[in-house]
């Protein structure tokens, strides 16, 4: 083999498998292991996990009306929190919540977030996993971008809050 055809064939295995396991629900939402799941693992440089930690904390207590009731699992010695939180959408003549889990694991230079669980529930008694949406209802499409919205938002606030060293100026 040349070396040409050898770097070829590296090139198109490294794509195949980024790629490999990326399902989107409607090109729209990323799906693993059969439910809509995002997820990454970001980089912070010279952070150590502890600093990473009070911030995720922080972060939690300004994203959600109250930290306190959304964090089910707070461990700082595993680096480890696990929140049940949820958001409002409009979407046509409903205005449904969309709850959701996520965790974040904690290391030091680095964090782990993982966002799925998505149920939507609204005011007219309908609950599901936004994998189920019903099959008579219009507008899946619709009801799907807006969430990927409202949770790429999510994922820029936390990225963010954790890559941001705090105010102490004051």
């Amino acid at each position: 083999m040349t070396m040409k055809s050898i770097l070829t064939t590296a090139i198109f295995l490294c794509i195949m498998l980024s790629t490999y396991g990326q399902e989107k629900l409607l090109e729209i939402l990323p799906i693993s292991e059969g439910i809509v799941t995002y997820t990454s693992v970001i980089q912070v440089d010279g952070v150590n996990k502890e600093e990473l930690y009070t911030r995720a904390k922080k972060w939690f207590a300004t994203t959600y009306k109250s930290a306190k009731d959304v964090i089910q699992l707070d461990d700082k010695e595993n680096g480890e929190i696990i929140g049940k939180g949820n958001f409002n959408i409009s979407y046509y003549t409903r205005n449904p919540i969309i709850n959701h889990t996520i965790s974040i694991s904690i290391k030091d230079g680095k964090f782990k977030y993982k966002i799925t669980d998505f149920r939507y529930s609204d005011n007219q008694n309908e609950t599901f996993l936004v994998e189920d949406f019903p099959k008579s209802w219009g507008g899946k499409k619709k009801l799907y971008e807006t969430i990927d919205i409202k949770v790429k938002l999510l994922i820029d606030s936390l990225e963010k809050s954790l890559k941001s060293k705090p105010d102490t100026d004051w």
